[in-house]
């Protein structure tokens, strides 16, 4: 048989950029067989599949999935290309979206990474913050320590929050009455969610209104550090004439993500405050 027509496997994958196995793999999934395959194993392709081969290249550039190349082989028509066309382009914008949302939130954790950097540590101060949204969810039916650790997993991992763990603030709260009056560290009446001041999303039960809040910002955990911190925190108090007049907010800034050394996380605790009546 006058072999000149045909392309050996070898000459249509160097037209193509392709691998010989490349070819192999058509065949074998029955996307592009070769017209005919010598006595020596040599499979030879006519003009018929090279134009095939031309087809199924060109669409996987773009990313098209086999399956619907193998489709589209079998109904070819201005009508299906532009289908199938239209099916991958949607794809991009579903992708090209999530994409910009995974940019978005890199850029929001870069950014807060940035600022914890900047807050005065081993400090208490007193400054004005702006309204913060937040979800709060109570603790006390929560009698043991391992459900109390279940329940703000859950909140750290939640998937259906559209944010990731490092872009939304997960931390716990305590009365005043259990923490300035008693030095309770422990038994927490609640944990919350602090979201990013731009947003107020849907989940969000609890506002914090702006005002002036009392801040402290201190290295190691608040169970280790937070009975001497009260100490410090009623006399900062007592010298600024000022009373607490919120719930006491526990904030975990660095905690396991960024070191295995507990004495090495950053902790901020904040409340509201207002002056002391004379």
């Amino acid at each position: 048989m006058d072999n000149d027509p045909y392309f050996t496997a070898g000459e249509l994958a160097r037209i193509f950029g392709l691998s010989k196995q490349a070819l192999l793999y058509y065949d074998k999934i029955h996307l592009l067989t070769p017209d005919f395959i010598a006595e020596n194993g040599y499979r030879h392709y006519s003009i018929h599949q090279y134009l095939d081969l031309e087809i199924i290249v060109n669409l996987r550039k773009l990313d098209i999935s086999i399956s619907d190349i193998k489709e589209y082989m079998k109904n070819r028509s201005a009508e299906n290309l532009s289908h199938l066309l239209n099916k991958k382009y949607d794809s991009c914008e579903k992708t090209i979206h999530s994409l910009q949302e995974i940019e978005g939130s890199i850029s929001h954790i870069r950014h807060t990474l940035e600022e914890d950097q900047k807050l005065p540590v081993d400090q208490i101060f007193i400054q004005q913050q702006e309204q913060r949204f937040l979800h709060r969810e109570s603790l006390k039916s929560v009698k043991s320590g391992k459900d109390r650790i279940s329940l703000f997993a859950r909140a750290s991992q939640d998937a259906h929050s559209g944010f990731t763990v490092l872009e939304r603030q997960v931390g716990w709260i305590l009365t005043q009455e259990d923490y300035l009056v008693k030095g309770d560290t422990i038994n927490s009446s609640a944990y919350y969610i602090l979201y990013p001041p731009e947003i107020s999303p849907s989940c969000a039960n609890t506002v914090l209104p702006s005002g002036l809040y009392c801040h402290a910002v201190f290295k190691g955990s608040f169970y280790e550090k937070g009975s001497a911190l009260r100490d410090r925190l009623l006399a900062f108090l007592k010298a600024c004439h000022m009373t607490p007049c919120s719930d006491i907010y526990v904030l975990p800034v660095e905690n396991h993500w960024f070191t295995k050394q507990s004495d090495h996380y950053l902790t901020r605790l904040f409340f509201a405050v207002k002056a002391q009546k004379h």
